[in-house]
């Protein structure tokens, strides 16, 4: 982490104590508050009394000592049932286990798990070239960057699933950079139907969510974290591949001290990490355009739509005569 922030410091010309705290959200920098949870456990002592439904649902639960907070969410009862049996010993507290404070549940609602997901679509042929393409430097443990250019419905994401899916397989960790505008419910869901953890990382996130979500992704509970441009920090102990998609959107460059650009960043780590680097665009940047014509990078095309779907159809309107047939900017067409 000190070395990076020292590269990013000189890289461009920012204090670093500005580039520690772009590093690290506010809710990682917080100092740890922890409350202890009594685990409880059942004594098999009914006697002749008779459990209440609520009551039961707690006895079925606590078979194996399991924490109060947990029992309370799996079985949606009160305190007050567990309060009881406390009193009557028909359960008993045989320890305690740590929590942070700032979390109100023993998992972040922001980390979701899997439900399960479809067999892998087949891929097209320049699909499968540009997974191959990524899959070669996974697999030897080696650094490269690859950029996948292809047109808006050419199944670039399909290929990071792909990509995502090896990276677990082989018990590493995956960061997806996404613009923000991106971030959507959707986008979101199409990962989780997917893969075992997703952490999503987003500037809506309240200081204990995000402070939830590094210590998820640092212990290696979480598989996939996605994200925009801050995501690139997320402290990974496995990592294994990143991917930013629509590379070429300016969102991903910080406006204010220090003036990073997430693309950058994520070349620096994934070279030390000595991992994959995957950038997606219909419409690479010229930056990235040069990186590829002088070889440094790999460019995979993908020129056409999966389905041999057809683009859209585009028509040039003439619009001098506009006023004639329309009151407003947009052409009646």
């Amino acid at each position: 982490m000190l070395e990076l922030t020292g590269w990013m410091a000189d890289r461009w010309m920012a204090r670093r104590g500005d580039v520690l705290e772009a590093v690290l959200p506010a809710g990682v920098r917080l100092r740890r508050r922890v409350k202890r949870v009594p685990v409880l456990v059942v004594t098999g002592e009914q006697g002749n009394r008779r459990p209440t439904v609520n009551q039961k649902k707690i006895l079925d639960a606590a078979i194996q000592p399991t924490p109060l907070d947990v029992l309370l969410k799996e079985t949606g009862v009160s305190r007050s049932v567990v309060n009881r049996l406390l009193r009557t010993g028909m359960i008993i507290e045989s320890g305690s286990i740590e929590r942070d404070s700032e979390s109100d549940s023993p998992e972040s609602d922001s980390v979701k798990h899997n439900v399960g997901g479809d067999e892998l679509p087949v891929l097209s042929v320049a699909q499968e070239k540009a997974l191959q393409a990524i899959l070669y430097p996974l697999q030897h443990g080696t650094h490269e960057t690859i950029v996948l250019f292809g047109v808006t419905g050419s199944g670039k994401t399909e290929v990071y699933l792909q990509a995502v899916t090896e990276t677990i397989a082989r018990g590493q960790q995956a960061i997806v950079l996404v613009p923000e505008i991106s971030l959507t419910p959707q986008t979101c869901d199409r990962f989780r139907s997917r893969f075992g953890k997703v952490a999503v990382l987003h500037s809506h996130l309240t200081p204990a969510e995000r402070h939830d979500h590094w210590r998820e992704i640092a212990a290696g509970r979480v598989s996939v974290i996605v994200g925009a441009r801050s995501a690139i920090f997320a402290p990974a102990p496995r990592l294994g591949l990143i991917v930013i998609d629509e590379e070429h959107e300016n969102t991903f460059k910080q406006a204010t001290s220090p003036r990073y650009h997430a693309r950058d960043v994520a070349e620096w780590i994934a070279q030390k990490e000595g991992v994959p680097l995957v950038l997606g665009s219909a419409t690479p940047s010229l930056e990235t355009f040069a990186r590829c014509l002088s070889g440094d990078w790999k460019m995979c095309r993908m020129p056409e739509r999966v389905g041999e779907s057809e683009l859209p159809a585009v028509v040039t309107v003439d619009l001098r005569d506009r006023k004639s047939r329309s009151k407003g900017a947009i052409s009646p067409r």
